[in-house]
């Protein structure tokens, strides 16, 4: 089992690792318990200004390429992180949480968190196919992986309607060019999950976390169809 596999395998079992997620009263207090957990089985934090400027070109490259929603997450570079972590490689509000070298693999790991029952606040951001999401919701925990909540199809209709979002308010400003007080229309995408397919805690739960769990074996990169790895 590799080290990525053991957290994901620890939070899904009665432990007392998990009990301490189940209490967890904010998104803040899920991101500290999991960055606690890291530490507690060996993984070194990457600080940003201790990186050498060549690994930071590097990671720069794996930095953009994790929110990407039509590529896959490039292999680990680096010989000399193989169980790190960097936290909030994008800065606090943007995806993902954490970027983590494991072996040969990069993970990029995203925490999410609801105080009462429902789904996640996801904004205007979709589940990235290859990010592996950490849910707690309700004084439960769960794991999953993009690609099993929503397809390739799915995200690329909602990337249609963002687009044309966005086109219609730049046509609606082209015609309000002389707007004597400067309103103008502000473009804002936002997703939601309604209904009762919206549930992480269904009867499809445990399928979804053994396929994070496999997704996390060192020798599965996730191509999904018609994707071809690169460095």
């Amino acid at each position: 089992m590799t080290a990525m596999q053991e957290v994901v395998h620890d939070l899904l079992r009665d432990t007392p690792a998990r009990r301490n997620f189940a209490k967890a009263r904010s998104g803040k207090e899920v991101e500290d318990y999991l960055r606690a957990e890291f530490d507690r089985r060996g993984f070194n934090r990457l600080m940003p200004d201790a990186i050498s400027k060549e690994d930071a070109a590097y990671l720069d490259h794996i930095r953009k390429a994790v929110k990407e929603y039509d590529s896959p997450i490039p292999p680990n570079p680096f010989s000399h992180y193989q169980k790190h972590y960097l936290a909030q490689p994008n800065g606090s509000q943007d995806y993902p949480d954490y970027l983590v070298f494991c072996g040969s693999r990069v993970f990029a790991v995203e925490t999410k968190f609801k105080a009462n029952k429902g789904p996640p606040m996801w904004n205007s951001g979709l589940p990235r196919p290859h990010g592996l999401y950490l849910f707690v919701g309700d004084g439960k925990i769960t794991f999953f992986v993009g690609h099993d909540v929503i397809t390739g199809d799915e995200t690329a209709e909602f990337t249609r309607y963002r687009e044309a979002i966005h086109s219609n308010a730049a046509e609606t400003n082209r015609r309000l060019t002389n707007q004597g007080y400067g309103f103008s229309a502000y473009p804002r995408f936002a997703v939601q999950q309604k209904g009762t397919s919206s549930n992480f805690w269904d009867d499809r739960r445990h399928d979804r976390e053994m396929k994070a769990l496999e997704y996390c074996a060192d020798d599965n990169l996730l191509l999904l169809p018609g994707e071809v790895q690169t460095d």
